[in-house]
């Protein structure tokens, strides 16, 4: 999705189409359920491997941000003060935390507009 959006493939205001939090999942997954055994499958190896990718995005709170920590504190040979990681990570929580509510949020709004 987000090649998409730079490359332009996706319009801007699409993107929160694309999206989709716990409650469109579920819808995703019923349909999955419906389709059959292996079309469920599939669809549960698709949302693994794009939670896995999701992860690894050095945004703070996820493990790309731990790695990117890391990477740092290797070629500088200098540790981040623990107080400044947990202060960044907690930030970065609470981002994703809103993103996680107001993507809920509009899959609500879908359901029932």
């Amino acid at each position: 999705m987000i090649r998409g959006l730079v490359t332009g493939a996706i319009p801007a205001g699409q993107a929160a189409v694309a999206v989709s939090g716990p409650v469109g999942m579920a819808g995703l997954f019923s349909q999955g359920l419906q389709a059959g055994g292996l079309a469920t499958l599939l669809l549960i190896a698709f949302i693994s491997l794009n939670l896995a990718a999701f992860n690894l995005l050095p945004f703070p709170a996820l493990d790309g941000a731990r790695m990117a920590f890391a990477l740092f504190e290797m070629t500088t040979r200098r540790k981040v003060s623990p107080k400044v990681e947990a202060a960044i990570h907690a930030l970065g929580f609470m981002i994703l935390l809103g993103l996680m509510l107001l993507i809920t949020w509009r899959d609500i709004l879908r359901l029932f507009g």
